[in-house]
C-alpha cells in the first residue's frame, strides 16, 4: 500500500506534530507496511488504531472528572471548536491512529487525511462529516466526558471561549 502526503495534510499535521516524539512521516512510511500485512486495502475510508510496538508520542485525549474547567478553542488550521482541559499531563503511547482516504484512480494508494497518537475516539460536534443525527448525539455524549489537554501553541488563542459554542 502506498499513502501520499499531500501538502494540505502537511499543513493539517502541523498541530500533531506536536503530539510524536518518532517523526510522522517515518511512522507513516511504518504504517504503509503493517496495513499491507493486515490487507485492508479494500475500504474507500479508513480509519485504523496501529499499535507500533513502542512509544510514538503523547495521547492528549483524556476522560474528565466533575471537578474539571473546560475551555473551547479553534485549533491551528482547524474551523470547529475542540473541548480543551488544563492542568492534565499526556500519557505516552505506542498507538497511533491513521486515518486516509482511497485514491479514486488507484485503489492500492490512499491519502493520508490525518494521524495522532493515541486510540480512536469520536468525531469532534463540529465535523463535517458527520452524516446522522445519532452520530452528532453520540459524538456529542463522547466529548461532555472527554477533551484534549489545553496546549497554547497548538491554538489560535483569540478564538477561546468559557461556554460551548456548539451545544445549541
Amino acid at each position: 500500500m502506498k499513502i501520499i502526503i499531500s501538502n494540505k495534510c502537511i499543513e493539517h499535521m502541523e498541530v500533531h506534530s506536536l503530539d510524536f516524539i518518532v517523526e510522522w512521516r517515518d511512522l507513516i512510511k511504518r504504517a504503509e507496511h503493517i496495513l499491507t500485512e493486515e490487507d485492508c486495502i479494500k475500504e474507500i475510508f479508513m480509519i485504523k488504531e496501529l499499535d507500533m510496538k513502542t512509544a510514538i508520542g503523547y495521547d492528549k485525549l483524556v476522560k474528565l472528572q466533575d471537578t474539571d474547567g473546560v475551555v473551547y478553542a479553534k485549533r491551528i488550521h482547524r474551523t470547529g471548536y475542540t473541548r480543551f482541559v488544563k492542568n492534565k499531563q499526556a500519557a505516552l503511547t505506542d498507538k497511533m491512529v491513521i486515518v486516509l482516504s482511497q485514491n479514486r484512480n488507484n485503489p492500492n494508494a490512499y491519502y493520508l487525511v490525518t494521524a495522532y497518537p493515541g486510540k480512536i475516539c469520536c468525531k469532534e460536534p463540529q465535523d463535517p462529516h458527520i452524516s446522522t443525527n445519532q452520530e452528532l448525539m453520540a459524538c456529542l455524549d463522547f466529548w461532555k466526558q472527554h477533551a484534549l489537554i489545553f496546549e497554547e501553541e497548538s491554538i489560535d488563542t483569540s478564538t477561546i471561549k468559557e461556554e460551548c459554542p456548539y451545544e445549541n
